[in-house]
């Protein structure tokens, strides 16, 4: 994990980190290591860095191409990847 984390902007690791220590949950460490570079383009993205990179719980993928069913899994993952909540 630490080589895969050398790739990343110390920012950026440190926001995966905490999400992955918070988190604690084996499922959500497996979905992170399936997706990593998807997570890695998007916590790198100049939208990301913009929009997101202040803020205190940034989304560690990009909530505008997601589509979540509402299942409790989906919520749990929505969850642990900091997902805000659509409002219509």
């Amino acid at each position: 994990m630490q080589n895969l984390l050398s790739t990343f902007k110390s920012k950026q690791a440190g926001i995966l980190l905490d999400a992955l220590q918070k988190a604690n949950d084996e499922e959500f460490s497996r979905f992170v290591l399936e997706n990593i570079n998807a997570i890695s383009a998007w916590l790198h993205s100049e939208e990301f860095e913009k929009e997101h990179l202040q803020e205190p719980f940034p989304p560690l993928l990009n909530p505008k191409f997601l589509e979540l069913e509402s299942s409790r899994y989906c919520a749990n993952l929505a969850w642990n990847l900091n997902l805000p909540l659509n409002i219509a």
